[in-house]
């Protein structure tokens, strides 16, 4: 996440869910990787997989997952959540086992604000009532909460950095939304599926090219504190910039040189990523932390 550099793309057919997707690419984990999932990919088998790889995890935890504080003792989240209120405390942690497995984990417990949990329960009553169900009273009390499970220890990954961490997890979403914005990859006409195929791999490939350039480009300008650059902005010009990109790919290296630096001029001019007010900044948090490939 910090170089921009791709592991992995493959396209998979829109039938295979995403915890079938965990546990046929678990064996691509290698030693000291760190995953970071939403919980469609949680599954208790393929974190002790993970561990097994001596690879570290930060998921969010189902609502559906059994936690025990023992063999037997389930937290008590409802006076939990009282005792929390009366206390001023907003977050700590606790050791626990998952499932019927009895996994060990570390349990971050970050309760929310009011307004966050009315908003959770309108939510999710209505998906509730579309399926012609009920709200169960178990979940009612555990939307009160951020609950994330994770393997490392406290001098890895402090409790206060749980949570920025795991939001850069959410970066993946935003990139298809430049992915689908800026390349269509959604939109095209019916073709016959060899040509549909060959022409999505096309824009993949564009999308890498570019995204190569531009977090190199943007990896440059952080160590020179120059800005941040912003994504959206960026991939436009790339897209618009077709021929400087196959160039690089097709002519001399000369000329590859010389028109890298006419995109580095152009992106480093006017496409910086405007400062909200109360939102985070991706590029500035991720340097807050330390990778061990980095040491």
């Amino acid at each position: 996440m910090k170089t921009g550099k791709f592991l992995d793309l493959t396209l998979t057919e829109a039938s295979r869910n995403d915890q079938t997707d965990a546990s046929q690419t678990v064996e691509n984990i290698c030693e000291n990787d760190l995953i970071l999932r939403d919980m469609g990919y949680f599954s208790t088998s393929v974190l002790r997989k993970i561990e097994k790889k001596r690879a570290w995890y930060l998921s969010k935890l189902p609502a559906s997952t059994s936690i025990y504080l023992d063999d037997a003792t389930e937290p008590d989240f409802k006076n939990l959540e009282r005792l929390m209120v009366k206390s001023g405390i907003t977050k700590f942690e606790m050791q626990v086992f998952l499932g019927e497995n009895r996994l060990p984990v570390r349990l971050m417990i970050g309760l929310v604000p009011p307004a966050v949990y009315q908003e959770r329960i309108r939510r999710k009553e209505a998906e509730e009532k579309r399926k012609g169900h009920k709200t169960k009273e178990k979940t009612k009390i555990l939307l009160h909460f951020n609950l994330y499970i994770t393997n490392t220890d406290e001098s890895q990954l402090p409790i206060d950095k749980i949570m920025p961490l795991y939001r850069f997890r959410w970066q993946v979403e935003l990139f298809f939304k430049i992915w689908k914005s800026r390349f269509s990859i959604h939109a095209m006409q019916k073709m016959k599926e060899a040509r549909y195929i060959t022409m999505l791999y096309i824009r993949l490939i564009l999308i890498v090219v570019n995204l190569q350039i531009v977090n190199r480009l943007q990896y440059i300008l952080s160590k020179q504190q120059r800005g941040i650059l912003s994504y959206h902005k960026t991939m436009h010009t790339m897209k618009d910039k077709f021929d400087k990109v196959v160039s690089i790919l097709r002519d001399s290296s000369e000329n590859a040189v010389e028109a890298l630096e006419h995109l580095f001029r152009i992106l480093s001019k006017n496409h910086w990523r405007e400062k909200r007010k109360g939102n985070e900044n991706f590029i500035e948090n991720i340097y807050l932390f330390t990778c061990i490939s980095e040491i």
